[in-house]
């Protein structure tokens, strides 16, 4: 039993947009949403992307939800390796000078939550084979 793209994938892409780990741990495991799937059918980033991008904590667990239900830990985010676009971030956030201390905190928080969702994909992708057509 095969469901439309559609009926999965909108409920999964505003899961993780949306930061919500527990409607994102419904949907895989309840309902068995592909953790490969695209923000927009064929199109579109990969959800586990849409995850790494999410700079806080809860975009991290998701990341770590994923990779535990199958995703494909080789993705790109806007068309860059996410792991690249992710260490573009944190350069971006390191660099962002004078800032008021409640700021600062956020934006090291943000830091922290960047490296664990790069040590999740690197740690995956050690046990995943790059695939030819990455």
């Amino acid at each position: 039993f095969v469901m439309n793209n559609l009926y999965w994938i909108i409920p999964v892409a505003v899961a993780v947009v949306a930061g919500s780990p527990a409607a994102l741990e419904l949907l895989l495991g309840r309902y068995k949403a592909d953790p490969n799937a695209k923000q927009s059918g064929d199109r579109g980033d990969p959800i586990l992307s849409l995850a790494a991008a999410q700079s806080h904590a809860d975009g991290t667990r998701m990341v770590g939800m994923l990779l535990q239900a199958g995703a494909n830990p080789w993705v790109r985010y806007g068309g860059s390796d996410v792991i690249n676009s992710l260490r573009s971030s944190k350069e971006a956030y390191a660099h962002a000078g004078d800032v008021p201390p409640k700021v600062k905190a956020a934006q090291d928080a943000m830091l922290r939550e960047i490296d664990a969702s790069i040590a999740l994909l690197e740690a995956a992708r050690r046990r995943v084979p790059k695939p030819a057509r990455y």
